[in-house]
């Protein structure tokens, strides 16, 4: 079969910049390099609507307003045109790789994402679907690579991600090698597949080269009391746009690994800051920004208020684990406290009848105790105890036929409590009141009903009052 000398391929294609399709046809020659831009200058291009370069200088075909790529916010597009506008930005780390919660960061508004290969158990492959997901939700990826290597670099910076972290830089010599990995030769030792990658649209932005090393944001971290040292040469080093401050290794360098909070930890640290902030200034704004983490100790508002303009917040697992543990607690805590509502605001109607309770508790309890008081100095203990005895089955009766809750019944029982001469075996053993029942002739009549009225006073008084029983 003869190789046709061209071919013409017609395909729909659809904008995102546009809600119709564009029928797109192209003609190839077979000599054509997979390898090479898509589309070369030999090939034809043509479309049923005309799409026209936004950049005169660009001789790419394809407007970059057609890119399937998530479009960057408006306004300032990349992290580092932001940084140079004085923005601060606040960011989070991401060590569970999954790309539903970095969508889920990325809608939440962080305005960044760090994407943690160091700590976290993902390698590039785990990282590319959250790469996805972030740029569906329109929000910057930074990758933190494990170590400070050309590899790990390059497979890095071929995903495309807007910026890059690299851990453990101590001296300038460390961290001019780490700008050569994010740069093609001959400025750097960036090994080379740009038609292909995803940093480069897999080769549709044509731009990709010329722009690359300003939109790319180097991160270098001090994160030991060796780098500090060294941390005037360090953020002098051409390419290294941010210092990140490293808390917790630096106080495990310093040997207070179990408390970053520690005074000479906080000495260090702001040794540090003050030496990239002045020479910010010095600079007349040049040079690199003060990036780093907050801490419990070390909250977000007060590093942004100390100079800090990019700040990570927080981390994805450590957010799920507080909301976890918390969760649980709560419900540990509505068993024991036999309702599961307990944070739940009171409704107005709710706050009202509770408050008629309390009322309604204070009148019996003021009742109870005046009438403990009365019959203790008018009758001896004999008598009373009788008379308790008698009166409470009655009294059990009454508050039965009444419909009173069972929750009000022991009216008698805070009088018993309140007398001193009662036997602790009545209180311990209810079916002891049955052998007062031989005492009941004894008990004048006028006493009973005495105790009766007393009784049932308080709920009249709170029937009339309007009070809840």
């Amino acid at each position: 079969m003869a190789i046709p000398s061209s071919f013409t391929i017609t395909v729909p294609f659809l904008s995102s910049s546009k809600v119709h399709p564009i029928s797109k046809s192209l003609s190839f020659s077979p000599s054509i390099s997979f390898l090479s831009p898509p589309f070369p200058k030999s090939s034809s291009f043509t479309t049923l609507f005309r799409i026209s370069s936004s950049n005169p200088s660009n001789p790419s075909p394809i407007d970059s307003s057609d890119s399937f790529a998530a479009p960057l916010p408006a306004g300032n597009r990349t992290l580092k045109s932001r940084l140079r506008n004085g923005d601060t930005l606040y960011g989070l780390f991401l060590l569970s790789f999954s790309p539903s919660l970095a969508e889920i960061a990325g809608l939440s508004g962080y305005d960044f994402v760090v994407v943690d290969m160091e700590h976290g158990y993902g390698g590039i492959s785990d990282a590319l679907p959250c790469l996805h997901a972030l740029a569906a939700a329109q929000t910057p990826a930074i990758l933190r690579i494990p170590e400070s290597s050309a590899a790990w670099a390059k497979k890095a910076l071929d995903l495309g991600p807007q910026g890059i972290m690299f851990p453990m830089i101590d001296s300038s010599k460390e961290a001019k090698k780490a700008v050569s990995y994010c740069r093609f030769p001959p400025a750097g030792v960036r090994g080379s597949a740009h038609p292909v990658v995803r940093a480069s649209k897999y080769g549709i932005d044509e731009g990709y080269l010329t722009n690359y090393e300003d939109e790319l944001l180097i991160i270098c971290q001090v994160e030991s009391e060796q780098a500090v040292k060294k941390i005037d040469e360090i953020m002098e080093v051409d390419g290294v746009d941010c210092i990140q401050m490293g808390p917790l290794d630096m106080s495990g360098s310093m040997g207070y690994l179990w408390d970053p909070g520690h005074k000479k930890v906080k000495e260090v640290m702001r040794k540090a800051e003050k030496a990239v902030l002045e020479s910010k200034f010095e600079n007349g704004g040049k040079g690199a920004f003060l990036a780093g983490f907050s801490m419990p100790h070390d909250g977000p508002i007060d590093m942004k208020r100390r100079g800090y303009q990019m700040i990570s917040g927080t981390v994805d697992l450590g957010l799920f684990r507080s909301a976890a543990v918390e969760d649980v607690r709560k419900f540990r805590m509505s068993e024991m406290d036999g309702s599961d509502d307990e944070d739940r605001p009171l409704t107005h109607k709710e706050e009202d009848e509770e408050d008629k309770t309390c009322s309604f508790l204070s009148v019996q309890f003021l009742y109870v105790q005046t009438f403990s008081v009365l019959l203790s100095f008018f009758w001896s203990a004999e008598t009373l105890h009788q008379g308790l005895a008698f009166d409470f089955s009655m009294h059990l009766v009454l508050h039965l036929h009444l419909g009173i809750g069972l929750d009000h019944v022991p009216s008698l029982v805070n009088v018993c409590l309140f007398s001193p001469s009662l036997p602790s075996e009545m209180l311990s053993n209810p079916g002891s009141l049955r052998s007062f029942g031989g005492h009941r002739s004894k008990i004048p009549f006028q006493f009973v009903s005495f105790l009766h009225l007393l009784c049932l006073l308080p709920y009249f008084t709170a029937a009339r009052c309007g009070l809840k029983t």
